[in-house]
Order: C-alpha cells, then structure tokens, then sequence
C-alpha cells in the first residue's frame, strides 16, 4: 500500500502580509500591488511542488515581512521536502537549505517603496 503524502501551506493571508508592511504606511496603491505580490508568491511557490508526492511531506512556507535593520523589510518564501533529512547545509542569511525545493525572498526597500522578489 502507497503511503499518501501530505503537503502542508503555512501561508500568512495577504491581510497579514501586508499588516506586517505598516511601520511604513502603505499608500492604497501600494497595498493593491502588495496583495498582487502576494499572489503571485503564493502560485510561485506552489509550482515548486514535486509532481509525486506520494508517500513524502513537503511544507510549503510564506511569513510575514521582518525588518532587516536597514532599509529593508523581507519575508520569506520555501518549499521543503520534510522527508530529507536535515544536514548541517546553510547559506549565508544563516537559513538550513538541506530540505529546500526551492526558496526565495520578497524584498521591500523602504526608501524606493519598491517591492523585488531574489530566488
């Protein structure tokens, strides 16, 4: 028997991604391109999912903007194979990339105001 296999989305709301943006007072247009960003995040990551999936557990993660210290504001985006196991992998942001299927950051600079996705 073939073990079904569980995808679970830990995905903040648009709502929530964008009251994470409010330290900065988004204009109204703003807020309309943010909600645009964050749909298009969401099918991104999305597209990201093995085409099998039976018998494996792949989380797929988006959070809230963090304020980076400077002039940015990131949230993070990942889809993970849980089944993989966790090795001692990171990258320089200090992130485990051992069960990553793909990553990616949304960057908000808070003196352009404009918003750029890094893969």
């Amino acid at each position: 028997m073939t073990k079904e296999g569980k995808i679970r989305e830990m995905i903040v709301t648009a709502d929530e991604w964008i009251e994470s943006l409010a330290a900065v007072e988004l204009s109204p247009e703003e807020a309309r391109y943010a909600r645009i960003i964050h749909s298009g995040t969401v099918e991104m990551l999305r597209r990201y999912l093995p085409v099998e999936t039976a018998g494996r557990e792949i989380d797929i993660r988006l959070t809230v903007f963090q304020d980076s210290g400077g002039r940015q504001l990131i949230a993070n985006g990942e889809v993970l194979d849980m089944d993989k196991p966790v090795k001692n992998e990171y990258n320089w942001h200090g992130q485990n990339t051992s069960q990553w299927l793909f990553a990616c950051g949304i960057v908000f600079d808070k003196e352009t105001r404009d918003f750029s996705t890094h893969t």
